[in-house]
């Protein structure tokens, strides 16, 4: 599949000189706050939890609370009120700059007061958001994740559109060792989902789910006595798959990927848009899920474990490197997010037949791969998924024997790779595990020993998406 690159900047694509750190880079900048219409935001977004609050006091469900003869409107200003000052002194206390090594300070609190820094050397990702409330007045929330243990986040929220996209610009200049004042990097536009797409394959995707729903339920529709009982239970197994299909579009609407010497570019969101950047290296693994209703149209989902990024809230956390797309397309962007993976010459072999004792559904399609470059398995009943790791991230390699597998002949083998949403663990004969972790643990030690530094601002690998 041939796909037409859409050019939005200059190129960015050739190879950069020695990353010099130049002066601009460890100039200090003044505190500055964040946008004085910041706090309108949080405060339209708890009206809805004072609201309930209120209504609450009010109810019967509270009946010896203690509390003044005040209506819903005069008790909702109340609260109100203390949401908008405790909201007024939080941008108040809240200030953020670069010191003169070049790393990021944060200074807020106002009844526990916190100062924090974050070393712009160990950068994971830099991501804007603009939820529904923030895109009306113009403002986006800046999020930077660098590498560390325990809380390593931080949210800037919110800033004009314009200084979200200076400040996330600045942060990954210093991170890369340019000029702070270098600007933001140029993109070309790779790919972009198109609508009717997204649409068809959300409700694809939630057919399965009705049925199951349907059966599941359908007991409880035999034993309701009267109609109404049983038209409320379909209504509400019709929603729930309605509702997931609806969020799915919602989410991955306007879908859209774009390379830049940052990394790749990932953008979507109908309601609350979000911006995420893939960086150069620090993809450890991606898998391709095939749901059964897909296959006739060829369609896959990537998904993907980033460095920092556990995942697990897939509106904040670049999880999804293409939410459906063909063959070909999802072969090109794994080959840049895992530079050397092909993924249609991979050399499956196939597990022994008695898996089948142990995984009866999936064993038609369990099967594993190894090559130089990386290792994959392959697996799955319904939704067939193909799991691809580069052998340089890959963290340790591990075979297990239960009684039942022991009998079989078989053995479970499973690749460590950092925390996310992508693991990678497959069956296969007892004899074959121990020669084929010593492999994977070979392939690691090499690929490690060759692979150099990874810095922001180098190019992604590959040319035109084909």
């Amino acid at each position: 599949m041939a796909v037409s690159a859409e050019p939005t900047g200059h190129d960015g694509a050739s190879a950069p000189g020695p990353l010099v750190p130049a002066p601009a880079v460890l100039r200090a900048t003044s505190p500055a706050r964040l946008s004085p219409t910041s706090p309108l935001v949080d405060i339209a977004q708890a009206l809805p939890g004072v609201l309930v609050v209120v209504l609450l006091l009010r109810s019967e469900l509270l009946p010896r609370l203690p509390l003044p003869a005040l209506g819903v409107p005069a008790l909702l200003g109340i609260g109100m009120t203390v949401v908008a000052l405790a909201r007024l002194l939080r941008w108040w206390r809240l200030r953020y700059w670069f010191d003169e090594e070049g790393d990021l300070r944060l200074d807020s609190g106002v009844v526990v007061r916190e100062h924090r820094r974050l070393a712009l050397s160990r950068v994971q990702s830099v991501d804007v958001g603009q939820p529904l409330l923030a895109r009306v007045i113009g403002l986006a929330d800046v999020r930077i994740e660098v590498a560390g243990a325990g809380d390593t986040r931080i949210r800037l929220a919110y800033l004009p559109m314009s200084a979200a996209r200076d400040l996330r610009a600045g942060v990954l200049a210093r991170a890369a060792g340019l000029p702070a004042d270098v600007g933001e990097a140029p993109e070309t536009v790779l790919h972009r989902v198109p609508t009717g797409v997204l649409i068809t394959s959300a409700v694809l995707a939630a057919v399965p789910l009705l049925a199951g729903l349907l059966i599941a339920v359908g007991g409880l529709i035999a034993l309701a006595v009267l109609g109404n009982g049983i038209t409320l239970i379909l209504l509400f197994t019709i929603l729930g798959p309605a509702i997931a299909a609806g969020r799915r579009v919602l989410q991955w609407y306007d879908f859209t990927v774009a390379q830049s010497p940052d990394g790749l570019r990932l953008r979507s969101g109908l309601i609350t848009r979000s911006s995420h950047t893939v960086p150069p290296g620090r993809v450890h693994a991606c898998a391709v899920s095939e749901p059964l209703l897909w296959r006739a149209r060829g369609w896959r989902r990537v998904t993907m474990t980033v460095a920092g990024q556990p995942g697990g809230d897939e509106q904040n956390t670049p999880d999804t490197l293409i939410p459906v797309a063909d063959p070909e397309l999802a072969a090109a962007l794994i080959g840049r997010v895992l530079p050397g993976i092909d993924l249609a010459g991979l050399p499956w072999q196939q597990a022994p037949p008695r898996v089948r004792w142990r995984s009866p559904l999936a064993a038609r399609t369990m099967a594993c791969a190894v090559t130089d470059e990386g290792v994959a398995v392959r697996a799955g009943t319904f939704t067939v998924t193909t799991t691809i790791a580069a052998h340089a991230r890959c963290q340790s390699v591990r075979i297990t024997q239960g009684p039942w597998e022991r009998s079989l002949g078989l053995a479970s083998l499973a690749v460590d790779l950092t925390p996310g949403p992508v693991s990678l663990h497959t069956r296969v004969a007892a004899h074959l595990a121990g020669p084929l972790a010593e492999t994977l643990a070979a392939h690691g030690r090499r690929a490690r020993a060759a692979e150099g530094p990874a810095r922001w601002r180098q190019p992604v690998a590959g040319g035109p998406l084909r």
